[in-house]
């Protein structure tokens, strides 16, 4: 046996080199050589043909000794090399009858054991809804407060958030509770600000460790990217989806060993979509990986802007799963606004139909068309206002149009309102070669402008017309308006129809 100078064990490598068959033993790991008769701990082991080990003979004399593997077995006698990849099948029989349960931990929403992933993007509440989630599992009250959303048991969750802070996540966690009518303190909901390396093994171990001791059937990781940060890992490993397998294999084993459920939150990706307030899918999830690794998802995103200041956010909830679950909702969140005392937020939440939301959206949507629809109107009409006013006469139709710069399909709408309200009017002019042809010109052309002492609108009296060398074309002769007329001066002492006077009512003659 081959003697070395006593040495300090090594640190060993995080995680396995990819290709090597044969597992990284970890430290302190108790061996022994093919003669039984010595019996050592690892000290170093990188994965290569040999292990370094440290013994300890009776006398108290120590070595390091590095051993090729396969001369080495643990102390429970099985041996170092892996015997390798075994194909255990079941016969058509057997899978026949083998029952294969599931259970849901939220009706219609979360199933156990299957890993999950919460996404969407930025400032979406998705830490909100995960407390939200927590809180419901931990108290067994339904998920959102909705009663489609049933918990089907109480259980233990495990909350780690990296993000939020102590303060955020406790003010957001309590105002949740009130409004479920819920104790924070009797919630079984355990939390935490340290997040796990998923590249790096003492970490999961640790993870999982915890997991095992309190007996946690969900666990929540917020976020993911913070998850990704060991040193060494590479800047764009996320666009690996072979290196993102690799990482997140080792959630999957996690929930396999435990049974627990592992819930991830990630962002969905910053380009601009077609559709920014479309129901979410799994496509818009950032990075390479995490769509695969889900086995079931949670997909927000917002319905519209969000207005600020006001504390009211709707949403889009998609949720699917690879258990035969789904659904799209739509998520109204009103968290109401911070007083000066730095309290008066609150949680309320209501959960729709995504036809009534799309509706609801459509018809939004109109209005706002609507809305900007009549806006260019306005600005139409105070165009060919404005070029009627500024104009020393009457102009032709096409003259106005080309002035204000609107479209023929627009001017001709703006323009018969304009005649129709009576703010313009026909109005002949004198052309260069001294022929007269039709225009208009502004019925008053002061209406509309603001007076500059007290800035409201004026318009001149009714008797003042304003003088601008133009003559106003008579109006056509109407044979009701003559009969009216004739039917007026009979009732006003003017001359009848048989040819006599009749005394004026109001002692004015007509003739």
């Amino acid at each position: 046996m081959q003697t070395n100078s006593p040495a300090s064990p090594a640190k060993q490598s995080d995680v396995a080199s990819v290709g090597k068959r044969f597992p990284i033993l970890p430290e302190n790991t108790r061996v022994r050589a093919n003669d039984r008769d010595n019996i050592g701990r690892v000290v170093s082991d990188d994965g290569g043909a040999t292990v370094s080990v440290h013994f300890v003979s009776q006398s108290g004399d120590h070595a390091t000794v590095n051993l090729r593997r396969e001369l080495l077995m643990l102390a429970d006698g099985s041996p170092v090399v892996p015997t390798g990849f075994k194909l255990n099948l079941m016969t058509p029989e057997e899978f026949a009858g083998k029952v294969f349960r599931q259970h849901f931990l939220i009706k219609r929403f979360l199933v156990e054991g299957q890993p999950c992933i919460l996404g969407g993007p930025k400032k979406v509440l998705k830490t909100s809804v995960l407390v939200d989630l927590a809180l419901s599992l931990g108290t067994g009250t339904p998920f959102l407060s909705h009663p489609d959303f049933a918990v089907v048991d109480s259980i233990n969750v495990m909350m780690l958030s990296g993000e939020s802070g102590g303060y955020t996540l406790q003010e957001t966690a309590r105002r949740i509770a009130l409004a479920r009518g819920q104790s924070l303190s009797s919630a079984s909901v355990y939390w935490g600000f340290d997040l796990p390396q998923l590249g790096n093994r003492e970490h999961l171990e640790e993870l999982a460790l915890g997991i095992d001791v309190l007996s946690i059937k969900v666990a929540i990781i917020d976020p993911a990217y913070l998850c990704l940060l060991a040193a060494g890992a590479s800047a764009n490993i996320t666009a690996n989806v072979f290196a993102m397998g690799q990482l997140l294999k080792g959630l999957s084993e996690i929930g396999r060993k435990t049974g627990c459920t592992l819930i991830i939150a990630h962002h969905t990706r910053k380009t601009d979509r077609t559709n920014p307030f479309g129901v979410p899918d799994l496509e818009d999830l950032s990075g390479s990986g995490f769509a695969e690794w889900a086995r079931q998802w949670v997909l927000l995103n917002r319905r519209e802007a969000y207005q600020a200041g006001t504390g009211d956010h709707r949403l889009w909830l998609n949720v699917g799963g690879s258990a035969g679950h789904s659904g799209t909702w739509a998520l109204d969140i009103s968290e109401g606004t911070i007083d000066d005392q730095g309290s008066g937020r609150t949680w309320s939440v209501t959960v729709g139909s995504p036809s009534e939301a799309i509706q609801e959206a459509r018809s939004t949507k109109e209005q706002k068309r609507e809305r900007e629809k009549q806006t260019k109107l306005d600005g139409d009409r105070n165009r060919i206002r404005e070029v009627l006013r500024k104009a020393s006469r009457s102009l032709a139709k096409t003259d106005i149009r080309n002035k204000a710069g609107i479209t023929q399909e627009r001017f001709g709408i703006v323009f018969a309102k304009l005649l129709e309200s009576g703010e313009i009017q026909e109005a002949e002019f004198k052309g260069e070669n001294g022929r007269k042809y039709d225009g208009f010109k502004l019925t008053d052309p002061e209406a509309g402008q603001p007076d500059k002492s007290t800035g409201q609108s004026v318009r001149p009296p009714a008797n003042q017309q304003p003088d601008t060398g133009a003559s106003i074309k008579a109006p056509r002769p109407c044979p009701a308006a003559d009969v009216s007329l004739e039917q007026d001066r009979n009732t006003n002492g003017v001359r009848l129809p048989d040819g006599r006077d009749s005394p004026s009512s109001t002692g004015v003659d007509w003739d």
